[in-house]
């Protein structure tokens, strides 16, 4: 199960110990990375590079972690799961060069307040050209390409200029700062969430395997290839 408790769970380790021998696997180096939490205890990123990366990349990330409680299956194993599967279809390629894959830790709220900490980490440490945060992806309906609106537009405009090329339903939307892409758009990196909405197992025990539609995953995972290969010959 990818969806774990928060940062300080043993379910936070085995996750993110899975995923980063996922990203090994494939043929990337694949690092955890620490950062500090509030409550004094320590989370991790995983971050993923293929080998002689590009120098300007791409950074597509999901978070890992979930609430107490919450299986997390669309909050946010629908996300990971994507993540993971791209890495899978770009491993060997000379796309792979120029896509960093991280998967957050620290995204939900945590114990002594604040949010999107791993985010907030990496960004302070490399700035990427662009950033796509796949979070809560697993219902089939419009993608919703969401930013804050204080940053860049520009990866926004991408994303729904490849989504209209190949045939994914998707739609802009300003919105609060629910999601890893904030930390980068505050930091001036053009970035955006998708996201297909809220919805009602959103933080619940219901956040079940059983209502993550595989064609979601699929529509979101279609547009962010397509989107991919924008960026390449740009």
């Amino acid at each position: 199960r990818i969806g774990p408790r928060p940062a300080t769970s043993s379910g936070y380790r085995k996750a993110a110990r899975y995923v980063l021998e996922t990203f090994i696997e494939l043929g990337y180096r694949a690092r955890l990375v620490p950062f500090d939490l509030p409550n004094g205890s320590t989370s991790r990123n995983v971050v993923a590079t293929w080998p002689s990366p590009a120098r300007s990349r791409i950074v597509i990330g999901a978070h890992l972690d979930t609430v107490p409680g919450s299986p997390g299956a669309n909050d946010n194993a629908s996300g990971a799961a994507v993540i993971l599967e791209l890495a899978r279809i770009y491993s060997g390629t000379l796309e792979a060069r120029g896509i960093r894959f991280v998967a957050f830790g620290a995204e939900e709220v945590q114990p002594g307040g604040g949010h999107h900490f791993g985010s907030t980490a990496y960004v302070e440490r490399a700035k990427p050209r662009a950033m796509i945060s796949v979070d809560m992806i697993g219902l089939d309906r419009t993608i919703i390409v969401g930013w804050m609106g204080v940053g860049s537009r520009k990866t926004v405009a991408a994303l729904l200029t490849a989504a209209k090329r190949t045939g994914v339903r998707a739609r802009e939307k300003i919105l609060p700062d629910w999601s890893d892409n904030g930390p980068f758009e505050r930091a001036g990196v053009p970035s955006a969430l998708l996201w297909t909405g809220d919805e009602p197992n959103h933080h619940q025990p219901t956040d079940v395997v059983a209502n993550v539609k595989k064609v979601a995953l699929l529509a979101t995972g279609d547009l962010v290839v397509s989107y991919v290969s924008d960026q390449m010959k740009s």
